[in-house]
């Protein structure tokens, strides 16, 4: 939620955040994508540079801590869509370039070449090119071997925080 309200306030808008989730409980699981901006983070954001109490702004943040840990959780599970989609997308590729079986060292398809090709509908629709198009993203920014990879999006959020004329008590 700092990360969304510091690029809210330093930007005035909301864009699409990645988060992973982990999903080491499936065979060979490894990722999901936490989508993490939802209609309570957005309402967070906003309260959270407006005139409102305080109390409102805890209030709104915690709706929005709530709803993040229900996707997560949701996520880890494998209940949610991104990867799956995803998937479905890397297979439609793969049957372009007519090598449904690839071996490791196969050049991945490049979406340059298969363009041409009528694309799904679903692979078509612009929520699909906006998910795919993440502005922000929390991965691995906690990580002490990646130090200076968390380095500048830190930096925004302290920035934003200490320039905001109001800040939550």
């Amino acid at each position: 939620m700092a990360f969304q309200a510091a690029y809210f306030g330093l930007y005035g808008r909301t864009e699409c955040t990645y988060k992973p989730a982990m999903t080491k409980a499936f065979l060979h699981g490894r990722t999901e994508a936490i989508r993490t901006v939802q209609p309570e983070s957005v309402e967070f954001t906003k309260m959270f540079l407006s005139e409102a109490y305080n109390q409102e702004r805890i209030l709104a943040l915690r709706r929005a801590c709530e709803r993040h840990v229900a996707l997560m959780k949701e996520c880890s599970q494998g209940l949610r869509q991104d990867r799956h989609i995803y998937a479905l997308y890397c297979l439609y590729q793969r049957k372009l370039s007519e090598n449904l079986d690839p071996l490791p060292d196969d050049p991945v398809p490049n979406a340059a070449t298969t363009a041409q090709a009528a694309l799904p509908s679903i692979f078509a629709d612009l929520g699909w090119n906006l998910l795919g198009t993440s502005i922000l993203s929390t991965s691995n920014c906690g990580n002490p071997a990646l130090r200076l990879l968390g380095l500048v999006p830190l930096l925004r959020v302290d920035t934003a925080l200490a320039t905001s004329s109001r800040r939550m008590e």
